[in-house]
């Protein structure tokens, strides 16, 4: 194990008194899963490509898992790539042709048998121009026109003419 300063693992039991920063356990062999690198946010347009990064790290290696809105993501969308000599992972998820079925916000959990630790939330905006826009009078004057106009889906780019 990783015994700290002047403390030592009994020979019988392996277990040491104090453990060096950042292992734990009884042994001194864990590290406690940790995202040490949070997700950032991404704006795309739709049918483009998004990426989000988080790195993190742990002894036993954490398994990593992604969230879309609370609901886990597809392993195939997940690439992660541990370094055992360091205790570190980096994790990717890349979300081809994005649709609008996308937006909402990602998260990255690491866990292990010493700890679960999850990323703050990083939202996916996707940019879409509205659905179609129907504009109907209702009545008009001499001196007014009143109308009602219609947005079957308002995207989140601006109206222009």
């Amino acid at each position: 194990g990783y015994c700290a300063g002047n403390s030592v693992c009994d020979t019988v039991s392996g277990i040491c008194h104090a453990c060096l920063p950042p292992w734990t356990g009884q042994r001194c062999q864990e590290i406690p899963a940790e995202v040490t690198s949070e997700p950032q946010n991404v704006i795309r347009s739709l049918n483009s490509r998004a990426t989000f990064n988080c790195a993190g790290r742990g002894e036993p290696m954490p398994g990593v898992t992604w969230r879309h809105d609370g609901g886990l993501v597809s392993t195939g969308a997940v690439t992660t790539t541990p370094n055992h000599a360091q205790h570190t992972f980096t994790s990717t998820l890349t979300i081809s042709n994005i649709q609008r079925a996308d937006n909402g916000q990602y998260t990255c959990t690491a866990s292990n048998s010493a700890a679960t630790d999850t990323s703050q939330a990083a939202s996916l905006t996707v940019l879409e121009r509205p659905g179609e826009i129907t504009v109907t009078v209702t009545s008009r004057s001499a001196t007014s026109l009143h109308a009602t106009v219609n947005v079957g889906f308002t995207g989140n780019l601006p109206v222009t003419a």
